[in-house]
Formats: C-alpha cells, sequence, structure tokens
C-alpha cells in the first residue's frame, strides 16, 4: 500500500485503552488483508503494543496498554505485498491506573 495516513483522533480512554481512526491508504495495489493500530512506548522503542483489524473497520481500540506510558500512535496497512507504517503519528500518555490491594483476613472493614 501506499498513502498510508496516521491514525486520527486518538483518545486516552484509561491506563490501557487508547481509541483512534483512520482511512484507508490513497493506493494499494492489491487486496487488504488488515489494518494494524500501533503504540510503541517512547521511552522505549522496543516496547510495542498494537491490535488488528479486518480491511473493512476504520476505527477500533489498543486494550493492553501500559498506565502512565507515553506512547507514539500510528496506522498500519496491510496486502500480501507487505504492511506499509504511517510517517504520521499521535503522541499520548495513557493514564495512571491505581493498584487494587487485598486486605486478606484484615479486620478492616471497607
Amino acid at each position: 500500500p501506499f498513502g498510508v495516513s496516521g491514525p486520527r483522533n486518538v483518545r486516552v480512554l484509561s491506563g490501557f485503552r487508547i481509541s483512534a481512526q483512520w482511512s484507508a491508504p490513497s493506493g494499494h495495489g492489491g487486496e487488504l488483508t488488515k489494518f494494524i493500530l500501533r503504540a510503541t512506548d517512547r521511552a522505549n522503542s522496543s516496547a510495542v503494543v498494537e491490535a488488528l483489524f479486518e480491511p473493512d473497520m476504520y476505527s477500533g481500540e489498543i486494550t493492553n496498554a501500559v498506565p502512565f506510558t507515553n506512547y507514539s500512535v500510528t496506522f498500519v496497512a496491510c496486502t500480501a505485498g507487505g504492511c506499509p507504517e504511517s510517517e504520521d503519528f499521535v503522541d499520548v500518555t495513557t493514564n495512571e491506573e491505581g493498584t487494587a490491594i487485598l486486605l486478606k483476613n484484615s479486620k478492616l472493614k471497607l
């Protein structure tokens, strides 16, 4: 594919979820096989979370992000010939999430 644009309307929904919309590439020279929404940790480029989508979907969510992490979010469009990633990206920071504490056999009433 060519003409792969970056994601738009990127929103952080929680510490674990990032939503976005995208458009099909302007040209693809073959049948689109899948779309990928990708978030790369800006502090560690090998730490990537992503979600896969059917080629008829134009919005979706990453649901396995790490809380309180700075990500660059990109869009990838795939055909049998390859999977180019958008050069455009959107920087976001996921929300900080509280941690649950289990009080086993505690006399403290919650």
